[in-house]
């Protein structure tokens, strides 16, 4: 299968999944054990986000880095990693205290709102990166690690949107589901449109930034979560590193 088939196959499976994970959200909701079942599934997803953030797109972004610049020695992919955190991060905190002062002043809940922008955020950055890779194992990679979760954050975004109000559930969701598909537009337009070392820098930058994203999720919006407090962690631990195992294990042939 050429690297452009597989990439339009990833737009129409990332689809589908999104709006599946918004689907079952919708119908699970009033189920005894859904809670249950969406938080094993997150946590699977959060062991995968791992693996392929610190497994598989970080280490690539340095092998692209070392390539196009042999005689700098300077950690670049790391930093960039480093620096796409901590603007997620300053976008989730930014969310967070708009939040709270908007409930201070007794306006609409904007917690659904926040979620959908920066797991928005992440989806484009996350498509960027398989659009632009030139490697067919480096985009399977990036897309099982995409789908792994795609599902699981939309069915998450569902159901905090559908606690706050059912009536713009499938307009967030669509707006939602489309992120990645942009993103992988995106980036392959980019690569079409840069050549030789100039697409290789971008698919070091976004691979860095994927990471970045992949980490983050990963720790603070699932591990984090999951795990906080004294709630049941019985099979959480399991699930997480399936998650991280199934990388690890992809590694050894892609």
């Amino acid at each position: 299968m050429s690297l452009i088939a597989i990439k339009a196959l990833a737009i129409a499976v990332i689809l589908l999944v999104a709006f599946g994970g918004g689907l079952a959200a919708l119908r699970t909701r009033d189920a005894r054990n859904a809670e249950r079942l969406y938080s094993l599934g997150s946590v699977f997803g959060g062991g995968v986000f791992l693996g392929a953030g610190l497994i598989h797109m970080l280490p690539d972004a340095v092998a692209q880095f070392s390539d196009l610049y042999p005689d700098l020695d300077y950690p670049v992919a790391y930093t960039l990693a480093a620096l796409g955190l901590i603007a997620i991060l300053a976008i989730d905190r930014t969310g967070y205290a708009m939040r709270r002062h908007r409930a201070a002043d007794g306006g609409a809940n904007t917690s659904s709102l926040i979620l959908l922008i920066v797991l928005s955020f992440h989806s484009i950055l996350a498509g960027a990166a398989i659009g632009a890779e030139d490697s067919t194992a480096n985009s399977i990679v990036l897309l099982l690690a995409i789908l792994a979760h795609k599902g699981s954050a939309a069915f998450a975004l569902t159901t905090r949107m559908v606690q706050e109000s059912e009536r713009s559930v499938w307009p967030q969701l669509a707006l939602f589901a489309v992120m990645t598909p942009l993103g992988i537009v995106f980036g392959a337009g980019l690569q079409e449109v840069l050549e030789g070392s100039g697409a290789r820098l971008a698919e070091g930058i976004f691979d860095a930034l994927a990471a970045a994203t992949f980490v983050y999720v990963a720790t603070l919006e699932v591990i984090g979560r999951e795990f906080e407090g004294a709630a049941r962690s019985g099979g959480k631990f399991p699930a997480l590193v399936a998650g991280l195992v199934v990388m690890a294990v992809v590694a050894i042939w892609l």
